[in-house]
């Protein structure tokens, strides 16, 4: 894909003309590619019933979620009493008082020029960064919080298939890719939340996050008793001093008896 997938991204997607692409990497191996393209060249992108979008989707190994510029803007001003767009009324209210001016005119099927829609292009671009950034601070907080954990988990369990742990096929086909019982346990125990949500996007039943928490309280983690490595060399270094044994004298035969005359 090259060194830029956004660019590989937009790529796939010709002939459709592509405003933006932001690109997001979750913890769970889910990479999802938001394509800001312009109003008349939504169904372009998206395809005969979303073929050219799935084509991309495949080319690329990214999901690929496409919005026309209009769409986001919409989306974004629903959205502007929130945090993080809750910002953009302090650092951009001449922006956000054109997007509403501009969207409000398309409203009411008037015609909007070229530079209004720049303007609204901008807004877009500039709300969906926001997003964007706080969306990955959020999982940096995350990413944190398994490493502070991670250390807390015994090694050996690292070691250990998810299959010891004999959970249900709707459970393992969502966690599967984790690999070892040590990765669950790692983010049990730091993103709940998070893997909660990813067990019931993969359709795995309600009571999941239940059945993961007792098999981890079951499990029986072998112990393995490591030897300190100062202490053996130490108790070799001793051994290597001690002076070797003396062995013991044999025995003197005892004296011949002379024979009696």
């Amino acid at each position: 894909m090259g060194s830029d997938p956004a660019k590989y991204i937009a790529r796939a997607l010709s002939p459709a003309r592509v405003t933006r692409v932001f690109l997001e990497e979750e913890l769970d191996t889910v990479r999802t590619a938001t394509v800001i393209v312009p109003e008349d060249q939504l169904s372009l992108a998206i395809g005969k019933e979303g073929q050219n979008a799935r084509l991309a989707a495949k080319l690329t190994g990214w999901r690929i979620d496409i919005k026309s510029v209009v769409e986001a803007a919409m989306t974004a001003l629903m959205l502007i009493h929130d945090s993080p767009l809750s910002a953009m009324k302090d650092r951009h209210p001449e922006l956000l008082d054109e997007a509403f001016r501009i969207l409000e005119k398309k409203e009411n099927n008037r015609a909007v020029t070229p530079e209004e829609y720049a303007r609204l292009t901008k807004f877009v671009e500039t709300a969906e960064a926001l997003l964007h950034n706080s969306r990955e601070e959020t999982r940096q907080e995350r990413r944190d919080a398994i490493d502070m954990v991670r250390p807390l988990v015994p090694p050996v369990a690292f070691q250990i298939p998810l299959r010891e742990l004999e959970l249900a096929e709707d459970i393992m086909k969502v966690i599967d890719y984790m690999g070892n019982v040590g990765e669950l346990w790692v983010r049990f125990m730091a993103d709940e939340e998070g893997l909660n949500a990813m067990l019931a996007a993969g359709g795995a039943a309600p009571d999941a996050m239940d059945a993961i928490r007792d098999a981890l309280d079951d499990l029986v983690v072998p112990e393995v008793v490591e030897e300190d490595e100062d202490e053996t060399q130490a108790a070799a270094e001793v051994e290597a001093a001690l002076p070797e044994p003396t062995p013991e004298p044999e025995p003197a035969a005892p004296p011949e008896e002379a024979p009696v005359a």
